[in-house]
């Protein structure tokens, strides 16, 4: 019976004999390869190894590595390739240093403390409030009221959360408000049809403007009213604000302390982050990896903290040494050699690898560049010369004040007011060049100390002809 008329009977067809192929000698086209990827051992032949090979590259994110740690030659059975061990180590690293926000926020349970509490009495008692959140950047302001936020992502809050740096023109933030509520863009919202809507709603709406300070403009209206809210009859809003400046609402929004007192919102302040505190987070980021020395670590901690007290910043310049640690590893491969230059047990980040990351980093001090303003530049170098002699390193706002005029009448240069120079102390507070110590509605009886050390100063300013002079001439 033929296969056709098999199949138009219905009966099965049997397969046709296979011919085997006879082999003199070894079998070289069969012969066996084991492959180990990962704790399993997968057994082929030749015409498949280069299958498994790929399947093996699969697993490595680096390519370039991945074909320099494939075996070129068949391997024993039961061998294993030589392949980079800590490789992985350093992947994990990198992920683990990026900024996206952690389940858990260390060294910051004051501010979650009172964040919380804010909610608690307002969101929770269905009573309108506003609170201001100011920082230097990178000291976690976002990462805490984000972190907070999931409490109530399943509640009948609704939540606005804005971030202002994407609004073309303050006016805007309307228009954005009620995308959020209504779901669908319009191009021109007025503000009063929107504060009678948000007020007479039956939820509570909490809005949240992350670098509010970008809805700056003549006149403020668009803040006033956006401060209003909260305090008009039957609001429902919640408003809280973020942004850097520690004085926003005093010199921007003045009248919130005169005729709109009632609308003035309640006053959170993130300090920078500690040496400790930077390398604590950065240790628990890391976990047991174990790829950057402690004394790399540390010695990042110590810098960051004494310019920004930035967390960003910090994470950036461990992320760059571990990439310059990868980058060489994989030099070294590429070169031939088959295992990694330092032993399981080492660390694979030292000293040299975070001393040249932070000598090449551009932006590691306000000073070293142009986007710190002469003026601030002026007083940063008064307060070095002031300090010099004293233990606390603490100079009156009185000794400031009087050695910064000295400094400018003695250059030629134009000396701001004294009301202008309280706000460069506030300024370079925010940044986290100085800490200001006293009560704000006093600021005669204020504190100023240089968080930089004057080696530190000097090294940053030594290319600048006018600033070094004052340094090595003093006052």
């Amino acid at each position: 019976m033929d296969m056709r008329s098999a199949k138009r009977e219905g009966t099965a067809v049997p397969f046709p004999p296979v011919k085997r192929r006879k082999y003199n000698g070894t079998r070289k086209n069969a012969r066996a390869v084991q492959i180990q990827i990962g704790k399993e051992n997968v057994s082929t032949d030749r015409k498949t190894k280069s299958k498994a090979a790929r399947g093996t590259r699969a697993s490595h994110d680096d390519p370039i590595l991945s074909d320099v740690c494939e075996p070129s030659s068949p391997v024993r059975a039961g061998a294993t390739p030589t392949v980079p061990s800590r490789y992985q180590d350093l992947k994990e690293a990198i992920k683990s240093l990026h900024n996206a926000i952690p389940s858990s926020l260390l060294c910051r349970e004051r501010e979650l403390v009172a964040l919380g509490s804010f909610l608690k009495s307002t969101v929770e008692a269905n009573v309108a409030g506003s609170l201001y959140v100011a920082g230097p950047p990178g000291t976690g302001k976002t990462a805490c009221v984000t972190h907070l936020l999931q409490k109530y992502k399943d509640s009948s809050l609704t939540v606005i959360n804005v971030n202002c740096m994407g609004i073309q023109r303050p006016q805007a933030i309307f228009s954005r408000i009620s995308e959020e509520l209504f779901g669908e863009h319009r191009s021109s919202v007025m503000a009063e049809p929107l504060a009678k809507f948000v007020v007479s709603s039956k939820k509570m709406i909490l809005i949240v403007l992350d670098e509010i300070d970008q809805l700056v403009q003549r006149g403020q209206e668009v803040l006033y009213t956006l401060f209003e809210w909260p305090s008009l009859p039957g609001s429902k809003v919640v408003l809280v604000g973020i942004a850097n400046s520690l004085d926003f609402t005093d010199r921007f929004l003045p009248r919130l302390q005169t005729h709109l007192r009632h609308c003035q919102p309640q006053l959170l302040q993130f300090r920078p982050y500690t040496k400790d505190e930077i390398a604590s987070i950065l240790f628990h980021r890391l976990g047991d990896t174990g790829v950057i020395d402690p004394k790399a670590i540390e010695f990042c901690a110590r810098k960051v903290s004494a310019v920004f007290g930035d967390l960003r910043k910090a994470l950036d310049l461990c992320r760059s040494a571990v990439e310059l640690a990868q980058t060489q590893q994989r030099s070294r491969l590429m070169g031939g050699e088959r295992q990694l230059e330092n032993p399981s047990h080492s660390c694979l980040v030292t000293m040299k690898e975070m001393a040249t990351v932070i000598a090449n980093d551009s932006s590691s001090s306000s000073l070293k560049d142009d986007s710190l303003p002469l003026q601030q530049k002026l007083v940063v170098c008064t307060l070095v010369v002031l300090a010099r002699g004293s233990t606390s390193r603490e100079v009156s706002l009185s000794q400031l004040q009087e050695g910064y005029r000295r400094v400018c009448e003695r250059r030629q240069l134009k000396a701001e007011s004294d009301g202008e120079l309280v706000a460069l102390c506030g300024y370079l507070e925010t940044v986290g060049i100085v800490v200001v110590k006293g009560k704000r509605n006093e600021p005669r009886l204020a504190k100023i100390t240089l968080k930089l050390q004057e080696s530190e100063v000097e090294q940053l300013l030594k290319d600048k002809t006018l600033l070094s002079t004052i340094l090595s001439e003093g006052l």
